[in-house]
Formats: structure tokens, C-alpha cells, sequence
């Protein structure tokens, strides 16, 4: 199979819905983009400063951790969370897992 042949085939499960639910919000999509972009930028600067063996690539992380900052707070925001109790809810659960040996392995529900 050739790329244009998978293209192809990749269309006969593609399922994109005509508009968004009225339960997704335009500013919801956006921030989650806006995240999930600005994390790889950040993923990237890591693997070229690793690939290159060069930690000057390291240097704008604080900037792209502000971005990734930026679209986290957004995106709370757009879903009506308080950002403090994301984080205060994040750091309960990742002690209880410390507490129960189960910062490893996988699933959300260890």
C-alpha cells in the first residue's frame, strides 16, 4: 500500500461532525489546540537540545513553558475550573498514588 492508497482508506473512518455540539465551546477547541501546540514546541526544543547534544536549545523553555501556561489557565477557564484547584486536585492525587505506590504504571484510575 502507498501513501495516496492509505490516504484513501483513512477517509472511510473519518467521522467530523458538520458543526461543533452545542456542548463543545469554539473557545474550548481553541485552547486545547493552543496547548497540545505549544507543549510540542517544547517537546521539540527538548529532542533538538538531546539530538544535537546542544543545551542552548534549552534557552526559550521558559517562554514556551508560558505559553503552555497561557493555554492551560485559558482552557480551565473556558471550562469554569479555578486554575488553583486543578493544580490543589492534581498535586491530592498524585500524593495519594505516591502513598498507594502508584505514581508508575498506566491509567488514569490507579
Amino acid at each position: 500500500m502507498d501513501l495516496s492508497e492509505y490516504q484513501t482508506e483513512t477517509s472511510r473512518t473519518a467521522i467530523f461532525p458538520d458543526e461543533l455540539p452545542e456542548s463543545v465551546d469554539a473557545g474550548v477547541v481553541y485552547c486545547a489546540l493552543g496547548l497540545a501546540g505549544e507543549a510540542g514546541e517544547v517537546a521539540e526544543k527538548i529532542k533538538k537540545a538531546v539530538r544535537e547534544d546542544d543545551p542552548d536549545y534549552l534557552e526559550d523553555l521558559e517562554d514556551e513553558l508560558g505559553d503552555v501556561a497561557w493555554y492551560w489557565a485559558q482552557l480551565a477557564t473556558q471550562l469554569g475550573l479555578d486554575a488553583s484547584d486543578v493544580a490543589e486536585r492534581n498535586l491530592a492525587k498524585l500524593a495519594d498514588r505516591q502513598e498507594r505506590g502508584a505514581l508508575t504504571g498506566e491509567g488514569d484510575d490507579r
